[in-house]
């Protein structure tokens, strides 16, 4: 992969991002003050606030100032992002949040911290004292503020109310404490050489720990009959449509026979059939999801080696990638199409940096097989390609390709199936007769709704869970073409009316997350392995002798920041982990109780028609003809099967009590019941004769 062939050109093209980058950090950081000094003021989001507006051009005008200033003598150097890290923080701890007084905001003290040793604005002031003065009293007011809002029993009461309780709090911390510590020592006594070798041993041991991460979780759901119709017993019955007829039919999805595809258009599943014709078992389907999300791990690897990344850093980015909580806790509700996403857009940025067209015509083509949405990603990186590649070719191509099958995607919806979910944007569809299209508009004649919507508490919290596991290292790109990579963020998870878009444990976080990874890599990219650092140490100013002893550290720069991104990636991978262990618990103390039900179960008749409750559907799914009875019975109609079976264990039962009388009424009885746990009901006479 080459870069761009002008470092001239490429300093002039940074201008207006750093440009771009500082006021943003003026408008969130005028945000951020009018709510630390009104705090009991509703949102100042609208045109009534005017006072708000008259602080921000005010802060705006400043900074432009300063801009202008110091962009035409050419010394921002790392000061904007610098500056829009800095205000970002500000701006979530003033929005008092969720993540108050939280692990969260714990990281971001910690994050900044780094930054601030790392960024070294001190050493600045002499070159550009007015801007690095004020960049710095923003930092350090910010730190102040998190200190102020960091008490211990909001901590602890946070712990408590997960499986992390008691005395667990401090093995926790004082774990991730001495993760951070173990991790610098290695970093500082690791060779490139001795990194080098152990690349392909940690390379596929990090792709193993992942998928096995992501698949106990799934396996364990599964066996223990915990799965729900929605979403995943689903498509357990679609792949064995698929491997009887080649269809993609289900009579689950929208409670009649109906073609997967005329609901979202992911012909994608077809690569996972194979395996599941050999392996005929829902158990595969989840195997094979977490390889699939592990694999991506492989493409990472080829891009960080591509860019020039040295193989220590590999090394810790591979470990990033593995503790990543985004791509391991989206895998735990179970199975979607949305997990290729991780591995093919990687290696969509792989072929297009390494300029190989038919390769990256057949990754674009499987991602665009993903779902009609994927379009989104690739729109993305062509803006990215084409502003910061400068490869204006590859970038239209990819563009008017995605473009055209989105559009084919949503017209082939519209006539033969349920259409495009819009739904989601339903705060922002301003003109319902433009769908869509009036997104656009709305954000442009009401950009402050906008905002608002893009800035809400659980978002910020949301945006926590993505970035620390990145040492926020996405934030200090300086280049407007690699913004164009965060879009997806956006519009996916952001400014969408479904709350699922935005949380970390459900499965619309893989595309965002893996563009922000690349990110991390173009930032680590642009700083060298070793800063040139004055070689008097800076004895002579606090704290002195301390940062004298880890100087060799900090001539790392940013990559630094890696060692709190694994860091937070494993705890807040592992906090959910916990989270979800019970479900390895409880299928080893029932797993007798359990398998009785899978026996009462088997006893139904291969070509039965058959009726059962959420959680038992999946086990049931290899008959063509299931419904699930809290979708299906509607008053008193219902479709007349030959079986039903209702799970009555404490938790899962769905109303299986009031089912039972009412189908029992119906005509139905009763031929198997293990209390507190099954009944297996039979069409009887009576029951016929409807």
């Amino acid at each position: 992969m080459t870069d761009h062939p002008s470092s001239s050109h490429a300093a002039r093209a940074q201008r207006l991002p750093d440009t771009l980058m500082l006021i943003l950090s003026a408008w969130l950081s005028a945000f951020a003050f009018w709510t630390l000094l009104f705090p009991n003021e509703a949102t100042p989001f609208t045109l009534a606030h005017v006072n708000l507006y008259a602080l921000w051009g005010l802060l705006l005008c400043t900074l432009i100032g300063s801009v202008l200033l110091f962009w035409l003598r050419r010394r921002l150097d790392d000061l904007a992002p610098f500056a829009l890290f800095a205000a970002v923080l500000l701006f979530i701890l003033a929005c008092k949040n969720p993540l108050a007084g939280t692990l969260g905001l714990w990281g971001l003290l910690g994050v900044e911290l780094l930054a601030l040793w790392l960024f070294d604005p001190l050493a600045r002031l002499r070159r550009a004292p007015f801007l690095t003065a004020g960049l710095l009293a923003l930092a350090l007011g910010d730190l102040v503020l998190l200190l102020k809002d960091l008490p211990l029993e909001p901590l602890y009461q946070e712990f408590s109310k997960s499986p992390l309780s008691g005395s667990k709090i401090g093995i926790a911390l004082l774990g991730s404490l001495l993760l951070a510590i173990l991790l610098a020592l290695f970093w500082h006594g690791l060779e490139q050489t001795k990194a080098q070798r152990a690349l392909p041993w940690i390379l596929w041991a990090a792709f193993l720990l992942q998928a096995l991460l992501i698949a106990r979780v799934g396996v364990a759901r599964t066996l223990s009959l915990s799965t729900p119709t929605f979403d995943f017993n689903l498509f357990v019955q679609m792949f064995h449509h698929m491997a009887d007829t080649g269809l993609p039919t289900t009579t689950l999805e929208r409670n009649q026979p109906l073609s997967h595809f005329l609901v979202h258009l992911s012909p994608i599943y077809y690569l996972m059939l194979p395996f599941f014709m050999i392996f005929r078992h829902a158990v595969t389907l989840q195997i094979l999801q977490a390889l699939v999300v592990a694999s991506g791990i492989f493409p990472m690897h080829r891009l960080a080696k591509g860019l020039g990344i040295s193989p220590r850093r590999r090394l810790f980015l591979l470990v990033a990638y593995a503790t990543s909580t985004a791509l391991i806790t989206s895998n735990f509700y179970d199975l979607h199409e949305n997990c290729f996403l991780a591995p093919l857009i990687l290696w969509v940025l792989v072929f297009s940096l390494e300029k190989k067209p038919w390769p990256l015509a057949a990754a674009v083509l499987l991602t665009l097989f993903i779902k009609e949405d994927a379009a989104l990603y690739l729109w993305a990186i062509s803006g990215y390609l084409w502003l910061d590649r400068r490869q204006h070719r590859m970038a239209l191509a990819l563009f008017l390709t995605s473009l055209s099958y989105f559009l084919l995607s949503l017209f082939f919806l519209k006539q033969f199936g349920d259409g495009a979910m819009t739904g989601r944007f339903g705060s922002l569809i301003s003109d319902p007769t433009l769908g869509l299209a009036s997104v656009p508009l709305t954000v442009i004649a009401h950009p402050g709704f906008f905002f608002s919507r893009l800035f809400m508490p659980q978002k910020l919290r949301y945006l926590c869970q993505m970035l620390l596991p990145l040492g926020l290292l996405p934030l200090l790109n300086r280049s407007l073409g690699r913004w164009f990579l965060i879009l997806p963020l956006i519009v996916m998870n952001l400014v969408q009316d479904w709350p699922y878009q935005y949380n970390i444990s459900w499965q619309y976080n893989y595309g965002s997350y893996v563009l922000l990874f690349f990110l991390a890599l173009l930032a680590l990219k642009d700083h060298p392995e070793a800063q040139e650092l004055p070689q008097k140490r800076p004895k002579g100013r606090p704290l002195g002798a301390f940062q004298a002893k880890l100087w060799p550290l900090r001539r790392e720069g940013l990559a630094l920041l890696l060692i709190p991104a694994i860091v937070f990636g494993a705890l807040f991978s592992t906090t959910h982990l916990i989270k979800n262990e019970h479900y390895r618990v409880y299928l080893k103390q029932e797993k007798p109780a359990l398998d009785a039900m899978k026996q009462s179960m088997d006893e139904l008749p291969k070509n039965a028609s058959v009726l059962a409750t959420t959680f038992l559907t999946g086990y049931l799914a290899d008959r063509p003809i299931l419904y699930d009875p809290l979708y299906n019975v509607q008053g008193d109609r219902f479709y007349p099967a030959d079986y039903v079976v209702l799970d009555l264990r404490p938790g899962y039962e769905e109303e299986s009590e009031q089912m039972l009388r009412f189908f029992i009424a119906q005509g139905y009885d009763v031929q198997t019941h293990r209390p507190g746990w099954i009944v297996v009901l039979k069409k009887g006479p009576a029951s016929r004769k409807r």
